[in-house]
């Protein structure tokens, strides 16, 4: 999902979405987002039926290189030690 089809599908510009989203969460929307993926990456870590490629493509990220550097970033870790962690 990106701000755009957020925003068509409320029927408001993506600006005023974005601004909606800052106002009332001091984040942005881009932020919001990449949480939502990384939280859900979690939960598929933790089925253990996935590999970590697999994973970025289901929560919407085509580079799986990005995706587990967005992932460090939020937890401190690969996709691979939270799974082995956990």
């Amino acid at each position: 999902m990106s701000l755009e089809e957020a925003a068509a599908a409320l029927n408001i510009t993506p600006e005023y979405l974005s601004t909606l989203v800052n106002r009332e969460t001091g984040k942005t929307f881009t932020a919001h987002l990449k949480e939502a993926r990384v939280a859900r990456a979690k939960e598929l870590l933790l089925s253990g039926e996935l590999k970590a490629f697999e994973i970025s493509a289901r929560v919407g990220y085509a580079d799986s290189k990005y995706f587990c550097r967005v992932f460090k970033e939020h937890t401190g870790m690969t996709p691979v030690e939270y799974q082995k962690k956990h």
